[in-house]
C-alpha cells in the first residue's frame, strides 16, 4: 500500500518523492531535505495525502491507511473476525474439557468398582486358601 504509486497529485506519486521511505525493518523514515522541498508545494502535498479518489491508486495515502485500518479494525474487519473465531474455539474447547471430565469421572468410578470387587474376591480366595492350608496341616498331623 505504501509503495503503490498514487495519481492523486500531479507532482508527487510516491511517499518517497516527499522524503518518507520505508526501511528494511518496515518502519518509516523521513528524509528531511526531500520533506522540506515537498512542503514548499503544499497543495500537491495535501493531494498526495488526502485526495479521495474513485480508486485506490487515485486516493491519497492517508485515506488508503484509513481504509486499511477500517478493514482490519472495523466491526466486520479481520481483527473482529479473528476475535470471534478465537472466542468460538475457546468455547468449544471448554465444552470438550467438560465432556472429558465427565468421561474421566465415569471411568474412575467404573475402575474403583472393579478394584473393590477384585479386592473382595481376593479376600475370599485368601480366606479359602487359609482354610485349605489349615485342613492340609491338620491331615498331616493326624497321619
Amino acid at each position: 500500500m505504501l509503495n503503490q504509486a498514487s495519481t492523486a497529485s500531479a507532482t508527487y506519486s510516491r511517499l518517497s518523492d516527499v522524503g518518507i521511505v520505508m526501511k528494511s525493518d518496515g518502519t518509516l523514515e523521513t528524509k528531511t531535505a526531500k520533506l522540506d522541498a515537498g512542503i514548499v508545494n503544499f497543495d500537491e502535498l495535501r493531494k498526495l495525502f488526502s485526495t479521495d479518489g474513485a480508486t485506490t491508486a487515485a486516493s491519497g495515502f492517508m485515506l488508503r491507511m484509513r481504509k486499511l485500518s477500517d478493514s482490519v479494525l472495523g466491526t466486520d474487519g479481520a481483527l473482529d473476525a479473528a476475535t470471534t473465531s478465537l472466542s468460538s474455539q475457546l468455547k468449544n474447547l471448554g465444552q470438550r474439557e467438560d465432556a472429558l471430565k465427565v468421561r474421566l469421572t465415569a471411568t474412575e468410578a467404573r475402575l474403583r468398582a472393579q478394584y473393590e470387587a477384585l479386592d473382595k474376591q481376593m479376600a475370599g480366595l485368601t480366606g479359602l486358601s487359609n482354610y485349605v492350608s489349615a485342613q492340609v496341616a491338620s491331615w498331616n498331623k493326624s497321619s
